[in-house]
């Protein structure tokens, strides 16, 4: 398969999931995510006027429903 790098399909993925909730100004993601990751989604979230709600999950067992379920709302 050829495609472009993993940074740059992220970024892509990340605004078209913006995309397809017009109108939600958060974006969920984790602190313990690849630190390119990490910077792509505070571009994403600045160019977009969003916010970012940062999870610290445990690093070995990542996020959890439970963790999930206290952060996302209706903005989100």
């Amino acid at each position: 398969m050829i495609a472009e790098s993993t940074s740059v399909n992220l970024f892509k993925v990340l605004h078209a999931g913006c995309e397809l909730r017009p109108g939600r100004d958060e974006i969920v993601a984790a602190d313990v995510d690849f630190p390119t990751d990490r910077y792509l989604v505070d571009s994403v979230a600045a160019s977009r006027g969003m916010t970012v709600r940062w999870l610290h999950p445990d690093a070995v067992d990542g996020v959890t429903a439970d963790e999930l379920r206290k952060v996302l709302s209706d903005r989100t």
